[in-house]
């Protein structure tokens, strides 16, 4: 009995981060897309998938165990960490908000200096 609830809660879990790992996924993506048709510029999406990349494959990760994680570990648990999940939609949100205050400026600007 106990072997049976033991895996039901190591699949849930497993399932919840999962899951975690897709919406990082999904965040990063809007953000990107945002800066991109915002800007009109690969460079800024380019400069934030490079930083995240340098961080998530530029260093070995290790367990608490010390054994070094695979690449589908790795994925489930920085991904998947909540942190990362807010920093995700943090970004995003940063973007639209980004664009739409641009937006709301550039009307503001052009106006204002309507010619007679």
């Amino acid at each position: 009995m106990q072997k049976k609830s033991n895996i039901k809660e190591t699949l849930a879990t497993f399932l919840i981060i999962i899951a975690l790992s897709l919406l990082t996924l999904f965040f990063f993506s809007l953000a990107c897309n945002a800066f991109f048709t915002f800007t009109g510029n690969i460079g800024i999406p380019y400069a934030i998938h490079l930083g995240w990349n340098l961080i998530r494959f530029g260093s070995i990760w290790v367990t608490t165990q010390g054994k070094c994680l695979q690449e589908a570990e790795g994925f489930n648990l920085i991904e998947g960490n909540p942190l990362v999940v807010t920093f995700a939609l943090g970004l995003a949100i940063l973007a639209f908000s980004l664009k739409t205050i641009w937006k709301i400026a550039v009307n503001k600007w052009m106006n204002f200096i309507k010619l007679p």
